[in-house]
């Protein structure tokens, strides 16, 4: 493999994880945005990209991917 390949293969991988990063960043400002229950607390890349409790229980764990253009985001 040529070192110009391994750049390209580099400069993929940071591109594909500031995306990421930048996706799981504004997904979590947004709920934290738009959350009016003052009862839910939100871990940021706990167990998962976002971790949300009530109380001592687990409520949420969500997982932020980039499966498409268009952002989805996966619930458990």
């Amino acid at each position: 493999m040529d070192i110009r390949d391994n750049v390209l293969q580099s400069e993929k991988g940071a591109e594909a994880a500031w995306r990421g990063f930048s996706t799981q960043t504004l997904y979590i400002a947004g709920r934290l945005l738009e959350c009016d229950d003052n009862e839910l607390e939100f871990y940021p890349e706990q167990v998962e990209d976002l971790l949300v409790k009530r109380g001592k229980s687990i409520s949420e764990l969500v997982q932020v991917k980039n499966l498409t253009k268009r952002k989805r985001f996966l619930r458990d």
